[in-house]
């Protein structure tokens, strides 16, 4: 502070001070009290922090174990969460997909057992033929060689359509383009009608159009459509019933329909009746 004499004129200057030695001491130790407690802060919060991680990702450790377990073969193992959160969904979404999987694996493994059963079939009934004829069981009669070669035929053609339907279902599988072009229903159900008249076995076959249409489709593949809805339903349609192929309209759209007077479907196999290789009759030896 300046001192002025009575002149004006300053005649010197007071300074006033003070130590800091307190103040340092007293910043130097928040400074270490901060230090410590942002120290304990991380160690606590990430000690909390990688608990509550093990603790989210135990659900997700469990995902893996299945996923381990189904790609050694047991297909059984399942999810089954029990909390209703992001992961339990997750858990949910898996378990259907793998009851979706599991059962489409036992649906063609029983497929594979089937096919094998009826390609054995005939296969057996040619070998039989074979062994017949080298044996000389026709004795030199042309008839019976003529019905031998009949049946032998007849065999030939059944193991034909058999390895057309697993061709089919490859060229499904390989999702091969559809050929479109204009399809004239009613002269389609027309022929469809024929060939299932020559197929039945004392069954009435009838076309009925609401009204004539024509739709852009492949052609064969719907041509095969309903000839296999008409060979299901000459096989379980009595001699006497009627098998009835239909067209109607709605809304701009054709509705064909196949239908019969048989013994139908039972109702707890309609939901999964457009699922491959289901059928009603589990049994092979039909």
């Amino acid at each position: 502070i300046p001192m002025p004499s009575p002149e004006g004129g300053v005649v010197g200057t007071v300074v006033l001070a003070r130590s800091l030695e307190l103040i340092d001491a007293v910043q130097g130790r928040l400074l270490w009290a901060l230090v410590a407690v942002v120290v304990i802060a991380v160690v606590v919060g990430g000690t909390l922090g990688l608990r509550a991680t093990r603790e989210a990702l135990r659900p997700l450790d469990r995902v893996i174990h299945v996923a381990r377990a189904i790609e050694s073969g047991h297909l059984d193992e399942r999810l089954r969460p029990t909390k209703h959160d992001e992961i339990g969904a997750l858990g949910i979404a898996l378990d259907t997909m793998l009851d979706r999987l599991a059962g489409m694996v036992a649906s063609q493994r029983q497929f594979v057992a089937d096919a094998a059963h009826e390609l054995r079939t005939p296969l057996t009934a040619l070998g039989g033929m074979v062994e017949m004829l080298q044996m000389g069981a026709d004795r030199g009669d042309p008839n019976t060689v003529r019905r031998m070669l009949d049946t032998m035929t007849r065999e030939i053609d059944r193991l034909s359509r058999l390895v057309a339907d697993l061709l089919t279902l490859s060229r499904l599988d390989a999702e091969r383009p559809l050929h479109l072009g204009p399809v004239d229903l009613p002269a389609l159900l027309s022929e469809v009608a024929i060939q299932t008249d020559v197929l039945a076995t004392g069954q009435e076959i009838a076309v009925e159009v609401e009204r004539p249409a024509t739709v852009i489709a492949d052609a064969d593949r719907l041509k095969q459509v309903l000839l296999n809805l008409t060979a299901n339903a000459i096989r379980f349609t009595p001699a006497g019933g009627q098998i009835v192929l239909g067209l109607t309209t709605d809304d701009g759209h054709a509705v064909l329909t196949v239908t019969d007077t048989g013994s139908g479907i039972a109702p707890d196999l309609l939901p999964r009746v457009m699922d491959r290789f289901v059928r009603g009759d589990a049994s092979r030896a039909r």
